[in-house]
């Protein structure tokens, strides 16, 4: 028994170290506007650019799929496919992104 306790145990300490898991779960409880693009999720989501304001949402983001950037509208943002990434388009610059990128929404 003791040694399926320790082996849960390490499971899920590796869990929340080597995936975004552990600060995602923080952000989502503790954070003000924080979501995870429904595209992603809480296990792969990872804010790159957090806002430096009062408010404890992120700017941009990304996972194994795609770039995020928020968008100019309340829960919009910007998705880009990683694949999508050609000439002239930076992951790190949401305004490079053009027509390769498409909108999306947070759902409430």
């Amino acid at each position: 028994m003791r040694k399926i306790v320790l082996v849960a145990l390490l499971l899920v300490g590796g869990a929340m170290v080597f995936t975004p898991l552990a600060q995602n779960l923080f952000l989502l409880a503790t954070g003000q506007g924080y979501f995870i693009p429904s595209e992603s999720s809480i296990w792969t989501f990872r804010a790159t650019q957090m806002n430096q304001g009062s408010g404890e949402w992120w700017l941009r983001g990304e996972d194994r799929a795609h770039y995020y950037a928020i968008g100019d509208m309340p829960g919009s943002y910007l998705i880009l496919d990683r694949d999508a990434a050609v000439a002239n388009v930076s992951a790190d610059d949401p305004a490079t992104w053009g027509d390769a990128a498409r909108q999306g929404h947070a759902k409430k």
